[in-house]
């Protein structure tokens, strides 16, 4: 999809998270406020076993980490006007 717009053949309503993993695109796609109402995403971590709760608070804990250096802190720097819209909610207690 961010090839075609790139190209000129279309346009895309994405997050700033996809936006950000089309790097080769960059010079080519503009970033935009979304018009309406904000919207959220929401990434779950399931357990099958019931005893794994310390191994899914560490993959949490990991994810958590790596999505605010790695796609976060970089798009709020390069695009300022996300400001607080772009952010992780604050961790579930039961995580």
């Amino acid at each position: 999809i961010m090839a075609l717009v790139a190209e000129g053949h279309g346009w895309a309503i994405t997050t700033p998270a996809t936006f950000s993993r089309s790097k080769r695109f960059r010079g080519q796609i503009k970033l935009l406020p979304f018009p309406r109402q904000t919207f959220a995403r929401t990434i779950s971590v399931f357990l099958a076993d019931p005893l794994a709760g310390e191994a899914a608070r560490s993959v949490t804990t990991a994810l958590r980490s790596l999505l605010s250096i790695h796609t976060i802190a970089p798009m709020v720097l390069a695009y300022p006007w996300l400001g607080e819209s772009y952010r992780l909610f604050a961790s579930p207690t039961n995580a």
